[in-house]
């Protein structure tokens, strides 16, 4: 007899996934799924997508989150790196704000005190303009891919080909990606 309990968040609190998130104008929000066992060292995941006006990075989370905790952006040498605009919590995700992210940058977002337990939760991605391959530089093959796709209509599965992330896949795109052949991410 008496009155149960619930589980209290806190110790099994587990990061389940992060994506990097930015709308596409009148298309709507489309994410890029962040690889969250890589470290800013390795082979990171790429966002190809115009930094311009920001990204959001989503920590998806195995509980309900009540606290949302603190945030930083650090580069390689752990430097702070952009600016963490925001951070906020619904259901069992975490919304992060990230504004004046370098192009060409490896970041380290890192959630620290989620649900004010101490501890912390590091997802690393590179931002890269145009790479929208993936494979840390951009080339011929990100060019070639941007063309394929020009004048179709935005959706999951082809929204990471809208570089500079206006709703639609045009030749501005391809220009924008055609500028940058040969960049990479250090």
């Amino acid at each position: 007899s008496g009155t149960g309990v619930g589980n209290m968040v806190g110790g099994g609190l587990a990061l389940n996934g992060a994506l990097s998130q930015k709308v596409h104008g009148s298309a709507g929000t489309f994410n890029v799924t962040i690889d969250i066992f890589k470290s800013i060292t390795q082979a990171i995941t790429t966002e190809p997508r115009s930094i311009g006006s920001g990204h959001v990075i989503v920590f998806q989370f195995s509980q309900p989150v009540t606290q949302p905790g603190t945030a930083t952006a650090v580069d390689t040498l752990d430097a702070n790196i952009g600016n963490v605009a925001s951070v906020s919590a619904q259901g069992n995700n975490v919304f992060v704000a990230l504004t004046g992210i370098p192009d060409k940058s490896r970041v380290k977002v890192t959630l620290s005190n989620v649900n004010g337990v101490a501890g912390s939760y590091p997802v690393s991605l590179g931002f890269l303009v145009g790479d929208v391959t993936n494979n840390r530089v951009v080339n011929a093959g990100d060019i070639a891919a941007i063309k394929a796709r020009t004048n179709a209509t935005l959706g999951s599965t082809n929204f990471r080909f809208d570089v500079n992330a206006n709703g639609t896949i045009t030749t501005q795109d391809v220009s924008m990606v055609k500028a940058r052949a040969g960049v990479s991410l250090p």
